[in-house]
């Protein structure tokens, strides 16, 4: 019996490395295949990533660039892209981002798509596609005319009680002002 449970417990270690091991190239693949034109529909503007390095038991993913639009003139670039899902939700059977990260964000959302509709009254339809938490090392808003806003350690978190934290800090001739706002 315990020759049984040595050869077992050596297989079961076995198959649980190659399932790591495996589990995860296969999965890097099929989000190569699958998410960017995901994406590209849900969004209604085109979305190329980098290869995706996945891990399926932490529920992660990287990619080491994000574009969402016209890679000439882009809504969204993001270099070094980390996400990783929501084990308890994912369970329930909804798909929630629990942390998003980027090296470099660049946002213009001139470049981004428009309905001819006027601008909702709320946004609490973004609700389920929000991260609880957002970091990026660098980033810049730039407007339609090209004007940009830089934007240095910016950190976004949402409380399980609801609202809002955001802290950033933005150069300036006269040195670099720390921001931060709660809602």
């Amino acid at each position: 019996m315990k020759r049984f449970t040595v050869i077992l417990l050596l297989v079961l270690v076995a198959v649980g490395a190659a399932a790591k091991l495996w589990g995860n190239q296969l999965l890097g693949q099929a989000l190569d295949a699958r998410l960017a034109p995901l994406l590209t529909k849900q969004l209604g503007l085109p979305v190329q990533l980098a290869p995706i390095d996945a891990s399926a038991l932490a529920l992660k993913a990287n990619s080491a660039k994000l574009v969402m639009g016209d890679p000439a003139d882009p809504a969204v670039v993001a270099t070094n892209v980390d996400v990783r899902l929501s084990w308890p939700d994912l369970l329930t059977g909804d798909l929630r981002l629990v942390y998003a990260s980027a090296d470099d964000l660049m946002v213009k959302p001139s470049r981004w798509p428009r309905s001819g509709n006027p601008a909702p009254d709320n946004y609490h339809f973004l609700e389920p596609w929000l991260p609880r938490r957002l970091d990026f090392a660098s980033g810049r808003y730039v407007t339609g005319q090209g004007t940009r806003y830089p934007v240095q350690d910016a950190a976004w978190t949402r409380p399980l009680g609801g609202g809002m934290h955001l802290s950033w800090r933005e150069p300036r001739k006269g040195g670099v002002a720390a921001l931060t706002g709660k809602l």
